[in-house]
């Protein structure tokens, strides 16, 4: 496996765009705590980044209704038609932003910052697709 480093990013806090959430400014992490909780790809499983940034925030009491460590998209699906949130990395999330209705919570406090990385077969790092990700990410 290759693992390369591509920037470092602040976690945050998304809902659907037409979520009352995505409008208020300077939520407390306590309005959140009725909402469903989707752990998203590296922020869930092997890591429990969720767990430990639910407890961070104050919320030991959620837990996800929904581990999703595959296709990020099916979260944007999600939230576009619940009343869930989930927690992504916001610049890698915002690469997302122009297909799927989701928006950044503005919370009342900053969560802490990830390291995102890609992952790959040594044979895969020089695909295409994964070179042109890395380069849009990149810009």
């Amino acid at each position: 496996m290759h693992r390369e480093q591509i920037f470092e990013d602040r976690l945050s806090l998304f809902v659907g765009e037409n979520d009352p959430m995505a409008r208020k400014k300077n939520v407390s992490p306590s309005a959140l705590a009725k909402y469903k909780w989707v752990s998203a790809g590296a922020a869930s499983g092997l890591f429990d980044l969720t767990r430990e940034t639910l407890d961070w925030l104050g919320l030991p009491g959620v837990t996800p209704v929904m581990d999703c460590d595959g296709d990020v998209t099916i979260v944007f699906r999600i939230l576009e038609r619940t009343k869930a949130c989930s927690m992504m990395p916001f610049r890698l999330a915002g690469e997302f932003a122009s297909r799927y209705h989701v928006a950044a919570v503005d919370l009342d406090v900053k969560l802490p910052q990830r390291n995102i990385g890609l992952w790959s077969t040594e044979q895969g790092h020089d695909r295409p697709d994964c070179v042109d990700f890395v380069n849009r990410l990149n810009k």
